[in-house]
């Protein structure tokens, strides 16, 4: 009987020749106090700082040798370079860390990412900030000026093998992230314990089962679109010129690379290769996976059939904390949307109901009154109750992002931008932008404000202006309740910030729908705001189920969004 063949494992790496020569260079650096990257007058402050900051020095290691670290530190001897490190091992490590900065290069949105050395250190001990100072004499890797992010100068050096050794790499790989996990675990909020907890093994299991379905379908299309240098460009709006983005082209590649690899095997032997543990999920609930890397211009080369989101999720969104507001007075850093009911579920969703069947678009001036007066008829609020007023422009936002037309209201003010685009700006610079003063960014002064951020925001201000407020009174509270609960990092910026509370929303709404999701067989997997369908051919009777699905969780929160469908076949 032919013994079954089993997956390769995936690597990058550098040629065998560059890796020898970095590995050799190591060694001797190392252990040798006369080779010249361990003179002083190869040295700078900055770089001293950086890569010896983990052992105590303030000097280089000028002509002697890398002994134990007891002379510096109480750690146990394990973390010492006292003996010549065995050159089999270290080429392990070596390829290992290579393999690591070149994945965290690949899905970066940019040519600059940052590393956790940290957890480096607990797999490689001491030998890291050496290792990182020779990848760096041989240009492989470089640092910013502030060393904070790193970059790849030269990805066309690194290819994608199936490295004989890859066996033994992995593992070093596999710690590096299972620390970062524990590390993650252990201070991730109670609620994300409680997402976690009310999702059963059959979820994940069957969640590891859908993404190993994922594969590309159209090999010759995907060919001709990667061969195409235009699609790897764009065009600056505020100068008009043509910006080439190779960096894009790598990453595009590095996921095909990943998915591409996988096919021909079962289901089961390419979750070793695409599909990640049921640990990787964020502190706000999201789960990663190769499906989340997929960049939307490769989703059509798939057999992902069509997607479902919301046509303004995080906006949306937002009309729960706009009515909790106005009729709780809350903005609380413990928002709880894990519970099998929320609050007022059924107030909040009828008030969306009845904004969004008014006949006309723009709300008329008495459209609270006759609010009031629907809730009462309809017995869901009592003639005793009073009703606290909502701004009429906080209640045409509702309208606006319950229908899903709020990008095109704005696309009016701005119509030289893509819908894309216009989301981007309205989240950096309305939602996202850290400035609880003005809802944008300022300098430590205050005193001057950037034209193309401040032309948003003084947009938003104009079509609503009590939502705008809301949004400044909101971030102040969180900022306030941040400082009480000592919930601010190192640098002065508060660990839960609006959104945050969005995402986490977000995050158990698309994870129930999910859950039900599978319980109708639907083969489904989830990407950020949008659930995805995998398959041949597009069954319409479970488009609407899924469809149904969506509306109910979302109705559960009191929301009703206007779902939009992205066929990709």
């Amino acid at each position: 009987m032919r013994k079954k063949e089993t997956p390769p494992i995936l690597l990058y790496s550098l040629s065998d020749e560059r890796v020898n020569k970095i590995v050799d260079d190591y060694l001797d650096f190392v252990t040798n106090p006369y080779h010249e990257w361990r003179q002083r007058s190869d040295w700078n402050e900055k770089e001293i700082s950086c890569f010896f900051c983990s052992l105590n020095r303030e000097e280089a290691p000028e002509l002697r040798p890398l002994k134990e670290r007891s002379e510096f530190d109480n750690r146990p001897e394990k973390y010492s370079l006292k003996y010549k490190p065995r050159r089999e091992k270290t080429e392990l490590k070596f390829r290992a860390i290579i393999d690591m900065l070149y994945r965290l290069y690949t899905q970066s949105k940019s040519d600059w990412f940052t590393i956790s050395r940290w957890a480096l250190t607990e797999v490689f001990y001491d030998g890291v900030p050496y290792m990182l100072f020779t990848l760096l004499k041989h240009n492989v890797i470089n640092w910013t000026d502030t060393y904070s992010y790193v970059t790849i100068p030269h990805p066309d050096w690194f290819t994608c093998t199936a490295y004989k050794y890859a066996a033994s790499v992995v593992p070093y790989r596999e710690r590096v992230k299972q620390i970062i996990y524990d590390y993650n675990r252990k201070n991730r909020s109670p609620l994300l314990n409680k997402i976690i907890g009310s999702s059963t093994n059959s979820f994940f299991k069957q969640y590891e089962q859908n993404i190993g379905l994922l594969q590309f379908s159209d090999i010759e299309g995907l060919s001709s679109f990667m061969s195409n240098p235009d699609n790897f460009k764009e065009i600056d709006k505020e100068t008009g010129e043509v910006i080439d983005r190779p960096h894009r082209h790598i990453v595009y590649q590095s996921v095909i690379d990943r998915i591409s690899l996988s096919n021909g095997y079962t289901s089961k032997d390419k979750q070793q290769i695409i599909v990640g543990k049921k640990d990787s999920i964020s502190q706000i609930g999201r789960f990663y996976h190769i499906g989340t890397s997929l960049p939307k211009m490769l989703k059509p080369y798939t057999n992902i059939l069509y997607g479902i989101d919301s046509h303004n999720s995080h906006p949306l969104l937002f009309n729960y904390m706009i009515l909790n507001y106005y009729l709780n007075d809350k903005a609380l850093i413990d928002y709880d949307f894990s519970f099998s009911k929320i609050d007022n579920s059924n107030l909040f969703y009828n008030i969306s109901l009845f904004i969004n069947n008014t006949n006309t678009y723009l709300l008329p001036p008495y459209v609270m009154k006759n609010l009031c007066n629907y809730l009462i008829n309809n017995k869901i609020i009592s003639k005793k109750r009073q009703m606290r007023k909502i701004p009429q422009d906080a209640l045409q936002y509702i309208r606006d992002t319950s229908t899903g037309v709020i990008w095109k209201i704005i696309q009016q003010s701005f119509p030289d931008y893509t819908r894309d685009e216009i989301k981007e700006n309205v989240f950096q610079n309305v939602f996202y932008s850290p400035s609880i003063k003005t809802g944008y960014y300022d300098t430590e002064n205050d005193t001057y404000v950037e034209a193309k951020k401040k032309k948003w925001v003084d947009m938003f201000r104009q079509k609503y202006p009590s939502v705008m407020r809301l949004i400044n009174v909101i971030k102040k509270d969180l900022h306030n309740q941040c400082v009480a609960n000592g919930l601010v990092d190192s640098e002065g910026k508060d660990k839960i910030q609006l959104p945050h509370l969005l995402m986490r929303f977000e995050s158990v709404i698309f994870t129930r729908a999910l859950n039900d999701a599978f319980k109708a067989n639907i083969p489904a997997i989830g990407i950020h705001d949008c659930i995805a369908v995998i398959g041949d051919t597009i069954d319409m009777d479970q488009q609407q189920q899924l469809k149904d699905i969506l509306l109910n969780r979302y109705k559960e929160c009191g929301l009703i969004p206007s779902l939009s469908v992205e066929v990709y076949h």
